[in-house]
């Protein structure tokens, strides 16, 4: 699986109850490139000296879908970030 398109891979999935009562899937995905920052270059947006994300020690940056998460350097990071939002914790299952 190619980890340097927009699609990423799937790392793990989890599940949240939106609202309190529906469940709804979660999913962290891996890069090995700041996807932000690459599409930011292709629009013409990136602030001057802008630099991407340095990848995580094991290569990759991980990002949460759906969310307007941002990118994170590890997946605990962003395990973490999910549990905390007001929809959370999730329950986190195994890699697909």
């Amino acid at each position: 699986m190619a980890t340097n398109d927009s699609r990423g891979i799937v790392i793990t999935e989890g599940e949240f109850l939106y609202a309190g009562v529906i469940p709804t899937k979660i999913t962290i995905v891996g890069h090995n490139y700041d996807l932000y920052y690459a599409m930011a270059q292709e629009d013409g947006y990136l602030e001057p000296n802008e630099e991407p994300t340095p990848l995580g020690q094991d290569g990759l940056l991980y990002r949460i879908e759906p969310s307007q998460s941002g990118l994170f350097q590890t997946m605990d990071a962003a395990k973490a970030w999910a549990d905390e939002q007001p929809w959370g914790p999730v329950r986190w299952g195994e890699p697909p």
